[in-house]
């Protein structure tokens, strides 16, 4: 990895742990670069991408790298992030010609002086590492079972720089009972035992998660 190319990324103040795990090789990544325009644009094993370095000078020729990669692509969605308003406000304004349309993502961090409160635990999560969706590591996973079946899990599928990107997912049949909470219990612990911090991200559109962050006076970091 070119040190000013991971330098460049590391001017990102959000979605840390998703750019740094795969730049510390847990998921496959593309890197493209223009020595000529100066940026370039990590494509990682996600949907998730990112840009950074100066932003392009001609917008078609920006325009027509991501279409190349998208024709290349097995993927059906392609979400970029910006470092900057310069940016987002580039963003927009380009992939708007490609019938791109803009989301709110919020990412919340641990209050740590709320967490240390919660000190009962559900009897049926069981900490567990899996390795799948290509990962080079097994990562922690908090799951729940009830009856043998899966029904509800917590997972930090990324980490890198120290921090963590959770999942929280549970079955229709198994929500607002409280086990999403329990499951991102034990795993917060696990990880903070291992001085790694906690991070969720999401969409404006997941109301469940975002209820489930507000109830443990989450603090919204960056939108």
């Amino acid at each position: 990895m070119n040190q000013s190319i991971k330098s460049q990324l590391d001017l990102y103040t959000h979605s840390r742990p998703i750019i740094f795990s795969h730049l510390d090789n847990q998921y496959p990544y593309e890197i493209y670069y223009n020595d000529d325009e100066q940026f370039g644009i990590l494509y990682t094993s996600f949907d998730y991408h990112f840009v950074f370095g100066e932003t392009p000078k001609h917008t078609d020729f920006f325009t027509d790298i991501i279409l190349k990669h998208v024709s290349n692509s097995d993927k059906d969605e392609f979400i970029f992030f910006a470092p900057n308003p310069t940016w987002m406000k580039f963003l927009k304004k380009t992939l708007h010609k490609i019938n791109g349309i803009e989301d709110k993502r919020y990412l919340y961090y641990l209050n740590l002086s709320k967490f240390k409160y919660f000190d009962t635990h559900n009897e049926f999560v069981k900490l567990e590492f899996i390795q799948e969706q290509n990962s080079s590591i097994a990562y922690p996973q908090a799951n729940i079972y009830l009856h043998g079946k899966l029904v509800s899990y917590c997972r930090a599928f990324m980490i890198g720089d120290g921090e963590a990107e959770l999942d929280v997912w549970t079955d229709e049949e198994h929500r607002l009972q409280g086990l999403a909470f329990d499951a991102c219990l034990v795993l917060i612990e696990y990880l903070l035992s291992k001085n790694i911090k906690p991070n969720w991200s999401c969409w404006e559109q997941k109301n469940h998660l975002i209820h489930l962050l507000k109830s443990w006076d989450l603090s919204c970091l960056k939108k």
